[in-house]
């Protein structure tokens, strides 16, 4: 069990039983990492059994993403690709025979952390929010393409948000970075949606 996951885990699970105040911007990181120390101090427990579940059916909606990209020709097999992803071990391309590389970060809008410096050049992927996102999706589009969006189940209500923040984030991609060429898809497959931001330079 990483660190992002369980934080990631925590941060869902908040805005699923009504703990997170989404009404404040940019506060999931901080929030989770609160959470986070509480467990290590003790004064909370962390449910292994429910995380368990829920990392499970994680890492099946990461592998549907994946699998949507590049049956739907979103990705190309000789490509090379770059993905955001909390841990390589649940990155939605890990199984895609794609010339791959997974930066590692922590969920949560905002731009908390040191942002990757090494070179962004390749097709950007990516399932959900990240740290410096925003950031990367700024230097990688001035090089390459970028497919970005998110998986995940139809009902749940972080589902709903990250879906609401890609929905505003294709009407303000043009002053962030000067873009407008970007299609947006969403499709709903029994259980699950998938929402979709395509660029192609």
């Amino acid at each position: 069990m990483t660190e992002n996951l369980i934080k990631r885990y925590l941060l869902e699970s908040a805005y699923e039983n009504g703990t997170y105040d989404s009404s404040v911007n940019f506060r999931e990181i901080s929030f989770q990492n609160d959470l986070f120390e509480k467990i290590n101090s003790g004064k909370i427990e962390l449910k292994e059994n429910e995380f368990k579940k829920w990392l499970e059916e994680y890492k099946r909606l990461r592998e549907l993403f994946g699998e949507f990209l590049i049956n739907n020709g979103y990705l190309l097999p000789d490509e090379k690709v770059i993905e955001l992803s909390e841990d390589e071990s649940i990155s939605s391309i890990k199984n895609l025979k794609v010339n791959k590389k997974i930066i590692v970060a922590q969920a949560g809008e905002g731009c908390f952390a040191k942002p990757f410096n090494g070179s962004l050049e390749g097709h950007l992927i990516v399932d959900g929010i990240y740290d410096n996102q925003l950031i990367y999706l700024a230097r990688n589009a001035s090089i390459s393409n970028f497919t970005i969006g998110y998986c995940g189940n139809k009902d749940s209500l972080y589902t709903k948000r990250v879906i609401e923040y890609y929905r505003k984030l294709k009407r303000v991609l043009k002053l962030i970075i000067n873009i407008d060429n970007v299609d947006i898809k969403e499709k709903t497959m029994n259980r699950d949606k998938i929402m979709i931001l395509d660029y192609r330079k």
